[in-house]
Order: structure tokens, then sequence, then C-alpha cells
């Protein structure tokens, strides 16, 4: 597989994965620190890298934002945790824009 057809695949496997209440915030938690913290390890030996993970991790912006709407997840979080965890993806989506810009 290429590079892109891995990526395709971890998308696809983890928009699957969340389906599930319990398995989307472990992987909101864990998407979360993967990608939105690529901007801690920026340096000129890591562009590539980080360009490659930000290409990675971008397209699931939508789909975490998306499932944190769903009313299943707001029996598990209330109301305030689910407003943070919100923003946490708007900052997030606002710090993978700016990766891609590098």
């Amino acid at each position: 597989m290429t590079k892109d057809d891995k990526h395709v695949a971890y998308r696809t496997h983890v928009v699957s994965a969340i389906e599930d209440v319990r398995a989307a915030l472990v992987k909101f938690s864990d998407f979360v620190d993967n990608a939105f913290s690529l901007g801690c390890t920026v340096s000129e030996s890591t562009m590539k890298m980080v360009r490659g993970l930000v290409a990675k991790y971008s397209p699931l912006v939508d789909s975490f934002e998306e499932r944190l709407g769903r009313p299943d997840i707001a029996e598990l979080i209330p109301a305030r945790g689910l407003a943070e965890m919100a923003a946490h993806i708007a900052s997030g989506r606002i710090t993978l824009r700016n990766l891609q810009a590098v």
C-alpha cells in the first residue's frame, strides 16, 4: 500500500470505530493528543514527517466534530465537557491548517 492508501485505510478505520460511543471518546483523546500536538514536533528535520501526519489527520477533524454532535455522547458527557471538546476540535483545526502552510 502507498502512504496515501494507508492514510485512507486509517481514516476509514477511525470513522468506523467512532460509531461506538465509548470508542469515540477514546479515539477522540488519542486523536487530540496525536494530531493537535504536531506543532510541538516541528523542526527542519521533522517537517516532512509532520506534513505527512497533517495530511493523515486533517480529514478526520470533520468526522470527530460531527460525532461529538450526536445525542449518545451527550448521555455520557455533560454539556460543559462537550463544549470544551468542541473548542478543542476548533483549535486543533486551526493548528493543522497552520501546519499545512508551513
